[in-house]
């Protein structure tokens, strides 16, 4: 017979794999963040280059390869795009974004087998995003980084298999960001897990 600490994995397993399987709302799982900068600037406000368009006039830089980030799948992130753009706007307005505490303040909007979008918002006030906006900053730094951030890796996370992936972060000129986040070396590696309220407790676990 089963212990019941047997009994209680195997129920949290199926449950995550549920979750995994599934989209974010863009108000849970809220998480705090250490930003670090990446190896490669695509445009900035403060002279290096301009990523500005029509689009997206209020983007300011792309970051291409953050450190503190590992890539994430396109085709799963391409879903959580599509998925955000299709999202109905509420009646009451776009989704809030609480303002920094401490490191900043981190909201996962879109996740699937583990490769996460988040808005990061490094303001000291709180801000509303529409869903179409973030999708459009996820879209530029798939389609604006060029190969530092859009590229196909050979051993996609150590697993042998070629992969074609996104890694970086687009930045507002209100003090929030975009970024792409594959939740950990073990939960890539067990993608039904990455989308679940434990992968968001391993997040914030990085910052220091």
């Amino acid at each position: 017979m089963l212990s019941m600490l047997s009994k209680t994995m195997i129920f949290i397993a199926a449950l995550v794999a549920l979750l995994g399987m599934c989209q974010a709302a863009p108000w849970m799982a809220a998480v705090q963040q250490q930003y670090s900068r990446g190896d490669a600037i695509l445009g900035s406000a403060n002279g290096v280059g301009n990523n500005n368009n029509n689009n997206n006039p209020n983007l300011t830089k792309i970051i291409c390869r953050p450190q503190m980030y590992v890539e994430a799948r396109v085709d799963h992130t391409n879903d959580g795009i599509d998925y955000l753009r299709r999202k109905p706007q509420d009646p009451l307005g776009p989704p809030y974004f609480p303002p920094r505490t401490n490191r900043g303040h981190c909201t996962r909007v879109s996740c699937e087998y583990a490769s996460a979008i988040y808005l990061c918002n490094d303001s000291d006030f709180g801000v509303q995003v529409p869903t179409a906006t973030i999708a459009d900053y996820a879209q530029a730094v798939r389609d604006g980084g060029g190969e530092r951030c859009h590229f196909w890796d050979d051993d996609y996370g150590g697993t042998g298999y070629s992969k074609d992936v996104v890694w970086g972060q687009a930045f507002d000129v209100n003090g929030w960001f975009v970024v792409f986040i594959i939740l950990g070396p073990f939960f890539f590696r067990f993608g039904f897990w990455g989308c679940s309220m434990l992968a968001d407790f391993y997040l914030d676990g990085l910052g220091t």
